[in-house]
């Protein structure tokens, strides 16, 4: 059934709209407390309760996301609380958004309703339900995608939907700079070939800066413009791409090889079969000319280029969702180029494929619905995760720290931005993550000094400052143990005794002789690096 046909209001009245994301909170909401590990979530958890602390953002910490995705989360924890609880129903709920709009787009581009669920029920099986601005970026690119969709397929009422497509593309910008700003790219390219492109653009690019402008607003109010600029553009331009480059498809497992596979392979397909559209004249093959055809590619595209510059299985399965589109409308126009019995074997061997990868991911999530688990005691409330060595190691910790009077303030090390979120304690750095590679020496020495200065307690996880770890992690990094990470780890040691050890979590207590000035050896290091 054509959505062009029968209108966008029809899709109010799809079950499937509903169906996606209460699949989502089927699968997700029985374990919506599960603590996987100690890292990316904390990023935005940590970052939004800095900023109700009274913290400004780029000013008093140092982030290099924009301020749109640590808002957001602000926002919800000013109006539900900062616990953790609280934090993973927004995320199962952004989860959700994004299976209802992924749904859409893809039902949008293709007219058929069977294959937007198929392609959505590939992708959501395997989705992880961690809070991350790589989701918030995914529910804002959508929705700018559903708009846009809506809009090349109208004469008439058009400037509504593109302005749609541009706010929202422009919220995607304001939350990961990389891919909104492709996605902004995107709304605005698919606009020459279609009837009135000025007054399409005129209204696209009022949509797309408005949300940044606000921000930046702010930004510029509060006196931070400057550094948030040396944050979101300078750093990881000069920085980031460098260490955290991988080859594509890193790290991926049987269970999501579909998934890494689909953007390159969809991409092949409508290659081919727009190539034999155009030579060999087939009217029910993919038509370039269409714009519907054309904005699906481009979001695919969009998706692709987006997972750069570290596209390991992780930030594949975050953007694969934008490139659906293109998938389901591929999959109708390849399979209608058969003809009887070899469409039927086609269409067998292709649902298959995506049965065969839904049975394993089920399989994979009934594991941990039904598995043994165990609770871990926080500060923000429970945690759990599957028994072992590691799960009784954080709960020892956390157990810990919770007999410290609240006032004394730590410092968590190198890599653990949910440990500050979670023990709701003062992480008195301005940086959440210290790593070879990802921090420059001057922070190195800049987080030296906050820490000999002002902070009572450090807790090292020793399992982050194994170099073979880091090479594996991090294969670009050249040097895993560079001079100033040595130098500020033995400045750690000599102002902070030993306490306990719960596997490769060390807790330290300040001593007597703790000063700032054992950090001068990590400011002769510092020197050294930015002469080089």
């Amino acid at each position: 059934m054509s959505v062009r046909a029968g209108g966008e209001a029809r899709l109010l009245q799809d079950p499937f709209l509903y169906i996606a994301p209460a699949v989502v909170i089927l699968l997700c909401g029985p374990i919506f407390r599960w603590l996987s590990w100690l890292g990316d979530e904390g990023f935005l958890l940590h970052g939004a309760v800095r900023m109700l602390n009274g913290q400004r953002l780029y000013g008093d910490f140092f982030e290099f996301l924009p301020p749109g995705g640590f808002v957001l989360v602000a926002l919800w924890m000013k109006l539900f609380g900062a616990s953790f609880a609280a934090a993973r129903v927004l995320a199962i709920g952004v989860l959700a958004l994004v299976a209802a709009l992924l749904y859409v787009a893809a039902r949008l581009s293709s007219g058929h309703r069977g294959l937007a669920a198929a392609v959505t029920l590939v992708w959501v099986v395997r989705a992880p339900f961690e809070l991350s601005h790589h989701w918030l970026t995914t529910a804002a690119s959508l929705a700018a995608a559903v708009a846009l969709l809506i809009a090349v397929g109208r004469v008439d009422r058009y400037r509504t939907a593109h302005f749609l497509a541009g706010l929202f593309a422009g919220v995607a910008l304001a939350i990961t700079q990389s891919r909104g700003a492709l996605i902004c790219a995107a709304t605005l390219a698919v606009i020459p070939g279609l009837c009135r492109p000025w007054s399409r653009l005129r209204s696209t690019a009022l949509g797309i800066v408005l949300v940044p402008v606000a921000l930046l607003s702010g930004l510029a109010v509060s006196g931070n413009l400057t550094r948030a600029f040396d944050d979101i553009v300078r750093y990881p331009a000069a920085t980031y791409a460098a260490t955290h480059s991988v080859a594509f498809g890193r790290s991926t497992t049987l269970a999501d090889a579909l998934l890494v596979v689909l953007m390159p392979v969809v991409l092949a397909g409508a290659a081919v079969i727009g190539a034999r559209d155009h030579w060999g004249r087939e009217r029910d093959a993919l038509a370039w000319r269409d714009p519907m055809v054309r904005t699906a590619v481009v979001l695919a595209l969009v998706a692709l280029i987006g997972t750069y510059p570290r596209p390991d299985v992780a930030h594949i399965v975050f953007a694969v969702p934008l490139a659906c589109p293109l998938v389901a409308l591929v999959t109708r126009r390849g399979l209608a180029a058969f003809r009887g019995r070899t469409r039927l074997a086609v269409a067998g061997v292709v649902a298959t494929i995506a049965l065969a990868h839904v049975a394993y991911a089920v399989v994979l999530r009934q594991g941990i619905l039904f598995g043994p688990k165990q609770t871990i005691t926080t500060e923000r409330g429970p945690a759990v995760r599957r028994p072992g060595s590691w799960t009784d190691n954080v709960g020892s910790l956390m157990a810990r720290i919770h007999d410290v009077p609240p006032q004394e303030p730590f410092f968590f090390y190198p890599y653990m931005p949910m440990a500050p979120y979670l023990t709701a304690r003062r992480h008195v750095a301005a940086f959440d993550m210290i790593m070879p590679g990802h921090t420059t020496p001057t922070q190195y020495h800049a987080a030296c000094v906050q820490v000999l200065s002002d902070a009572d307690w450090v807790v090292v996880d020793r399992a982050w400052t194994d170099p073979q770890r880091l090479r594996a992690i991090f294969p670009s990094v050249r040097e895993p143990r560079p001079a100033e990470t040595l130098a500020f780890e033995a400045a750690l040691a000599e102002g902070f005794e030993l306490v306990q050890r719960s596997g490769t979590f060390e807790l330290r207590r300040r001593t007597a002789t703790a000063s700032p000035r054992m950090c001068d050896a990590v400011a002769r290091g510092s020197a050294a690096r930015d002469a080089v």
